[in-house]
């Protein structure tokens, strides 16, 4: 009678035993099903699908004339994304955007966009098309770089008598430009920054005759014509 006891505790223990060991082990095994995908390899998995996305887009060319910028592409029959924008950049790094146009979903045939910058920079710019698609996924075609020269640049006044402030007249971005002057046989007499449509020059760098000038950033040459000095 006296070892029933003992019997009790000896079976409450290995019950015990069991039922707490019984989450750990569901844990262990669900963890099991769930499989590793490394980093490489979702990476991979993108690139590959935006390289399928762009595949379907054909044609991406910027035109140039005068001073408009036209924008055309072309799509495959059945190419599907949310959106496109038109992005510009000065140095290929930084880009902002300047349109967007809605996609066209046509299933059986090749559909043809175009668009323009509405204000285009002169000199060089570089454009690409951005593919936003529906879940916000974003590809990109381009870039394509695209000159444009400055209309009507003028250096005035041209003669110039030695005394007068000179300026620019052009339609120049935000970046950092010079003007440096040379003579007819190419040597180089003077330059400064341009940090204002209005400069003045030392007079005594000058002497009368005809020179070169040249207007340019760190990117491109955006204008350059002769310039006479009388005094």
């Amino acid at each position: 009678m006296k070892r029933f006891p003992f019997l009790r505790a000896a079976t409450f223990s290995v019950l015990s035993k069991m039922v707490l060991s019984t989450p750990a082990v569901a844990q262990e095994s669900s963890l099991k099903t769930v499989p590793f995908v490394s980093p490489e390899i979702v990476g991979q998995l993108a690139l590959a699908v935006m390289s399928d996305v762009t595949s379907g887009v054909t044609g991406f060319k910027i035109c140039a004339s005068g001073a408009t910028i036209a924008v055309e592409w072309a799509t495959q029959p059945g190419f599907r994304v949310a959106q496109f924008e038109l992005e510009r950049s000065r140095d290929c790094l930084q880009f902002e955007s300047v349109a967007s146009l809605a996609c066209v979903h046509n299933r059986y045939a090749v559909t043809k966009y175009n668009t323009t910058d509405p204000t285009p920079w002169a000199g060089y710019t570089y454009y690409r098309l951005k593919l936003v698609e529906d879940a916000g996924t974003v590809a990109y075609v381009g870039p394509v770089a695209s000159f444009l020269p400055i209309k009507n640049l003028t250096l005035a006044p041209n003669p110039w008598d030695g005394r007068q402030q000179l300026s620019v007249s052009a339609s120049l971005a935000e970046d950092a430009y010079y003007i440096a002057f040379l003579d007819l046989h190419g040597r180089h007499v003077y330059e400064m920054p341009l940090r204002d449509s209005y400069f003045s020059l030392p007079e005594d760098r000058f002497a009368p005759g005809l020179y070169y000038y040249k207007i340019y950033s760190a990117l491109q040459l955006v204008g350059h014509g002769k310039w006479k000095v009388e005094k």
